[in-house]
């Protein structure tokens, strides 16, 4: 499946997942909220991902819509690649009643905004948070209305170390980090 063919599924799934299955509000947009990271440090991901739904959206409206009609928009903040800023961001797109939430980018800004779209019971979609217990709670269970795409830490390293070691045949390996970026501490 191509990366446009999957964020186009990927975006009907959200909003359907995200609605649940209620009647249609009659003439009415379907907000989608975005929590991105579209200045400071990760400011590269949340643009990204911006992009990607923006562009989502657009296929989905030209192509009629969902939910017998309706228009979908996005409502789009930006949390400045900061904790803070990220809990704010969520706490106002759960008061402006969008149907669920895409971002943010880095796994400490989505930690931020977990007990918000908890307490707000509002659905949100981790496209980039990588932190191996994200979607778990303190006890180890699964949040209910959190959910990731990407893969977790864990299973990226193991990954990338068994490739390196099974296809490249590298028997040595080198860690280089950038320690002025949040995401990459």
């Amino acid at each position: 499946m191509s990366y446009k063919k999957l964020v186009q599924f990927g975006l009907v799934m959200l909003v359907y997942l995200l609605v649940g299955g209620q009647t249609a509000l009659a003439a009415q947009s379907i907000k989608i909220g975005g929590n991105y990271e579209l200045s400071g440090a990760a400011a590269a991901y949340g643009q990204a991902m911006k992009d990607g739904l923006d562009l989502a959206i657009d296929q989905v409206n030209q192509n009629g819509g969902l939910l017998d009609g309706q228009s979908v928009e996005a409502v789009v903040y930006d949390n400045k690649s900061d904790l803070t800023e990220s809990a704010s961001v969520a706490q106002r797109l759960v008061t402006e009643g969008v149907v669920g939430i895409v971002g943010p980018a880095t796994t400490g800004n989505a930690q931020a905004e977990i007990p918000l779209i908890t307490n707000g019971q509002l659905p949100t979609v981790l496209p980039a948070a990588t932190g191996d217990t994200i979607t778990l709670d303190d006890q180890g269970k699964v949040l209910d209305y959190l959910f990731r795409v990407c893969f977790a830490d864990s299973y990226q390293g193991i990954a990338a170390a068994g490739y390196a070691h099974d296809q490249l045949k590298a028997q040595k390996a080198a860690v280089v980090v950038d320690t002025t970026s949040d995401y990459a501490t």
